[in-house]
């Protein structure tokens, strides 16, 4: 598979790809753990409270279903090309949370990587039954970025950061106040 924009994708699917509650893949945890988890955010490790059942979401035709044991760590609002083309709107909604608070708890997933404007490779998962992107990261990464509109309880943006604002669609509002980067903070 090939994308016009970013070259050759690199594909991998299967069942309950990233873990289950029954078995977690290392790195990504269980839903319900209990403790501190560290977490790293532009450069210095933070100390994540976990917390069971915090956040909850899943794909648009709900076969896919996650569970998030933490709170969001940031909330960006992103005005770049690609997350206006995975969103197909005028921005994507990205929560940050910590790797290991992220919990796949049923669904058959598909994922592929894809090349960000910073040079780094982002792995996005997705739903192979509805295409819906559930979440990115980076191989290996402290974080992973949630998609707002894959939540249960949609995120709250008021204080969001909004970021590639050199990329913002004319006619975009950013609130008085909000904290903007022309590109990547950081």
């Amino acid at each position: 598979m090939t994308c016009a924009s970013s070259g050759p994708l690199a594909m991998t699917s299967g069942r309950n790809f990233i873990g289950s509650p029954s078995s977690p893949v290392a790195g990504y945890g269980q839903v319900g753990q209990a403790g501190n988890a560290l977490a790293k955010r532009r450069g210095q490790q933070i100390e994540v409270q976990m917390d069971a059942h915090v956040l909850s979401g899943g794909c648009q035709c709900g076969a896919v279903r996650y569970a998030v044991a933490a709170q969001p760590l940031e909330v960006y609002v992103c005005h770049c090309l690609e997350c206006r083309k995975q969103s197909a709107s005028a921005f994507g909604i990205s929560v940050i949370v910590p790797t290991e608070a992220f919990t796949l708890l049923r669904g058959d997933v598909a994922t592929w990587r894809r090349p960000a404007d910073s040079g780094r490779i982002v792995e996005c998962l997705f739903c192979t039954a509805c295409g819906s992107r559930i979440r990115h990261t980076e191989p290996g990464g402290a974080t992973v970025s949630v998609k707002g509109g894959s939540l249960d309880t949609p995120p709250d943006l008021s204080a969001a950061m909004h970021i590639w604002t050199s990329r913002r669609l004319l006619g975009v509002a950013i609130p008085h106040g909000a904290v903007t980067f022309a590109e990547e903070p950081g």
